[in-house]
């Protein structure tokens, strides 16, 4: 640890004397071991917490004067302007105090933060955007004010939502994942997770872009894609949170009992990849289910699922440590509950798809469809936007919310959480209400809490609003226009801006920076990598992860784009990406299988999982195919791969290494057997001069 947190600059001498107690090296270094364990991992936080704080501020300064000397003029004031870096903090702090807004200060700091976490996701992505459109086509963003309209409230209610995911939703998973296995039997707590399972995916907020993409599909080209899309839409819905909550049952499971992820894998995979070829040559028209089926895999490991079910989880694990022991697990051994919940919803849509072609034909499915087109549907006022929208947000959230409310209050029989807005560093933000809490009032004690659930109910409604206004119609946009770098569209003048080839190029180029841009702006991923970087002691390090994985969805929305255009059949890509990934898999360590397959599912955030979507469907409909989903089903495998090709790289690196360092080790052996130098000097001129090693020698 001495080693890690000693490694800083020479401006940070000052920090050195910090890192152990103070007084002489010897009696520091003595008196630090002396410590019991649980003292040690105190001061070890108290002093990481001190060197990132440290490190954060030199690397500010480091930018700074990055910029100031190589940087343009105008690079130079942007950076300025949006870098939210000390120097401005201070200045922004002494002029809110200037103003009279001082009491209110940490406040504004706190909302103004939350809202830059969701700033550095959406702005990449959109003025790449309005940068490719204009450079690339010369055209303009359609409706500007009212993109921008619902950009700002995609940004505005994903800060809101987070903030009740925070504030609310994450206390109330994880109080109950520590009281609920104390409470009732294994068998209740695994019933409790099955249902969380569900009513979290209908929370996920790019769960509801499933509701936006059914008018995208043309009924006379894939008719079970529309009706499921469309007629049977919360059918799917809940189908996918059924697989959601068998990979809660499971995953939990794989905890208690130390299971092996890679067994879990082959085992899922299996029955999934049976059904896919089922779908493709068992019936007839069923094949364009498989791009939806394989895409709902993404769609759910959002910002709700995995912290809530990981929680339950944890709790599981902690209160039947004690009572069963057994040997300590691997650090990673944590991960995988992402795999699972991408895997088993996969399996779930198949199956649905395989049950209403058994059901129903195409022609009786064309019938029904036609019949409802035909009728003259009469519209409320909760059909229009945004009223839509907001009816969506509020059925999505609020039966959570009435569930853990149900299960703390009613099953487990326990006060709300006391939530803390800001908690000390390394503390948790909530807590079961001490006496000195119970003496304060009802609402002073519980008052951040139900503010927090007032954030995600009120962030999703509006959420949904910016995914109409904004998100979907810049994908839709973006997805019409791109086919004219190629090929002629009646609607758009000038088509086709390139030649085929280059035209094809540059949708490729297009696709491939998109999700190099889109994964790199991932707070989510940024969050994985510092952890898999603390677990591993630096084995793995976080920008190694966040390159790998970026890559790796890099190539796989450019090969997603390129089976829409060319109408190639998505089943042969899963079965060459899957057959790479379970190869690279049985070669991999365990610890790199749960990460990587795990990395899969955090890129596809709530930001770009809409957005994606409707770039496939509307390039699928300029192109005629009748199929435009895929897309993300590859940019899920793309980083696996990667990140277990980066692991049998970084192994191959470090034996090589070894078997160099045993050789060299063997021969400085031999030079000293044989060769007397007369003073110390020689000796490493021996060592280190080729020439002189071979006359001894």
């Amino acid at each position: 640890m001495s080693n890690k947190f000693s490694q800083l600059t020479d401006d940070d001498d000052d920090l050195n004397t910090e890192h152990i107690p103070k007084g002489s090296d010897g009696e520091s270094q003595e008196k630090f071991v002396s410590l019991d364990l649980q003292e040690r991992k105190r001061v070890s936080e108290d002093q990481k917490y001190k060197y990132e704080e440290k490190e954060h501020s030199a690397a500010d300064g480091r930018i700074k004067r990055l910029i100031k000397r190589n940087a343009p003029p105008v690079v130079q004031r942007a950076c300025n302007y949006f870098c939210w870096t000390n120097g401005i903090r201070d200045s922004w702090n002494a002029t809110m105090t200037g103003l009279g807004l001082g009491p209110y200060l940490p406040v504004i700091n706190y909302c103004i933060e939350g809202l830059y976490e969701q700033l550095k996701a959406v702005i990449p992505i959109s003025c790449y955007l309005i940068l490719f459109r204009f450079v690339m086509f010369g055209r303009g963003i359609e409706d500007a004010g009212l993109v921008f309209g619902g950009m700002l409230a995609v940004v505005g209610g994903l800060a809101l939502f987070m903030e009740g995911l925070k504030l609310a939703l994450m206390p109330l998973g994880e109080l109950i994942g520590n009281k609920l296995p104390q409470k009732i039997p294994l068998w209740g707590v695994l019933t409790v997770a099955f249902i969380l399972g569900i009513a979290v995916t209908l929370a996920e907020p790019a769960i509801g872009a499933l509701a936006t993409l059914g008018s995208l599909v043309e009924p006379d080209k894939a008719i079970y894609l529309y009706y499921l899309l469309n007629n049977w839409n919360f059918l799917l819905v809940l189908f996918v949170g059924l697989g959601v909550g068998a990979a809660a049952v499971l995953g939990i499971l794989r905890f208690l009992k130390g299971w092996s992820l890679k067994p879990l894998i082959y085992l899922t995979l299996v029955p999934t990849i049976l059904l896919t070829t089922f779908a493709m040559w068992g019936r007839e028209h069923l094949w364009v289910v498989i791009g939806l089926a394989w895409d709902c895999g993404a769609v759910t490991t959002g910002p709700v699922t995995v912290p809530i079910i990981l929680a339950i989880g944890i709790g599981v694990i902690s209160s039947q440590k004690d009572n069963q022991g057994g040997a300590e697990a691997s650090p990673l051994s944590g991960f995988g509950i992402v795999t699972l919940a991408s895997l088993y919803p996969i399996l779930a849509v198949e199956f649905l798809g395989v049950f209403l072609s058994f059901i129903h034909s195409t022609d009786d499915l064309k019938g029904f469809v036609d019949a409802e087109l035909s009728k003259e549907k009469k519209t409320y006022w909760y059909d229009e936007s945004p009223w839509h929208e907001i009816v969506y947000g509020i059925r999505a959230i609020t039966p959570l919310i009435i569930l853990l409310a149900i299960i703390l209050r009613v099953i487990l029989r326990e006060n709300w959480p006391v939530v803390k807005l800001f908690p000390a560093p390394g503390e948790s933000n909530h807590s079961t209400a001490t006496e000195e809490d119970n003496k304060k009032s009802w609402m002073q004690r519980y008052r951040v809490f139900f503010v927090g659930i007032i954030c995600a109910q009120g962030g999703m409604c509006l959420f949904n609003i910016g995914l109409t206004f904004g998100l979907s119609a810049l994908g839709r946009q973006a997805g019409t226009l791109l086919p004219g770098a190629f090929q002629v569209l009646p609607a758009v003048e000038g088509t086709p801006f390139y030649s085929y080839h280059l035209g094809i190029f540059i949708v490729l180029f297009f696709g491939w920076f998109l999700g190099f841009l889109a994964t790199i702006a991932e707070p989510a991923l940024n969050v994985l990598g510092m952890k898999v970087e603390s677990l591993t002691n630096g084995e793995f390090s976080k920008n190694l992860l966040i390159y790998s994985v970026s890559f790796g969805v890099a190539f796989g929305i450019a090969l997603g784009l390129l089976k829409i255009i060319f109408g190639i059949p998505l089943i042969y890509m899963i079965y060459v990406g899957y057959v790479l990934a379970v190869t690279a898999t049985y070669l991999s360590n365990e610890d790199f299988v749960n990460v990587a397959w795990d990395s899969a599912g955090v890129t596809t955030g709530p930001v770009t999982v809409p957005f994606v979507l409707t770039l496939g469907l509307s390039v699928g409909s300029a192109v005629h195919a009748e199929d435009g989903f895929g897309i993300l089903t590859l940019a899920s495998i793309g980083p696996i791969l990667s990140v277990l090709c980066t692991g049998l790289l970084q192994r191959l690196y470090r034996w090589t290494k070894r078997r160099i360092a045993k050789s060299y080790s063997h021969l400085d052996a031999d030079v000293e057997m044989n060769t007397v130098p007369d003073t110390p000097s020689d000796v490493e001129t021996v060592k280190s001069d080729p020439e002189t090693r071979n006359t001894a020698e």
